[in-house]
């Protein structure tokens, strides 16, 4: 399909209760060692209502394992989907840091940093 790169998040699901849902899609139906499946993370849904959610604790938790379907051990590339008003930037960057010390994350990259500028009444 001449394909080298998809871009998922780890919100982009048929509803709350199934995230993962595009990266597990991406390591059933593509070759994983042919293509770079970035995913994002950061941001969280009930139903229609999305919120940014930086908190160390939810970046950790939102990067499970991957699909066993994946040969991979590590996510290629994690992106901050974008920032928290309620949390300093440098708490959610720290948090990915950590993790790809710990080899659960390859490269760090950051999504929607014009939203830094948003007051925190217009994110809640």
């Amino acid at each position: 399909m001449g394909l080298t790169y998809i871009d998922t998040a780890d919100a982009y699901a048929l509803g709350e209760e199934d995230f993962g849902y595009g990266e597990r899609l991406m390591a059933r139906y593509m070759k994983r060692d042919e293509l770079l499946v970035a995913s994002k993370i950061g941001f969280t849904r009930q139903g229609t209502t999305w919120k940014a959610c930086g908190t160390p604790e939810y970046l950790r938790k939102a990067m499970r394992p991957e699909p066993k379907e994946s040969r991979r051990r590590f996510h290629p590339l994690c992106q901050f989907h974008t920032p928290d008003p309620n949390v300093p930037i440098a708490d959610s960057i720290g948090e990915l840091s950590r993790l790809q010390s710990e080899g659960k994350i390859q490269s760090i990259g950051v999504c929607n940093l014009c939203r830094m500028k948003l007051s925190p009444k217009r994110c809640q």
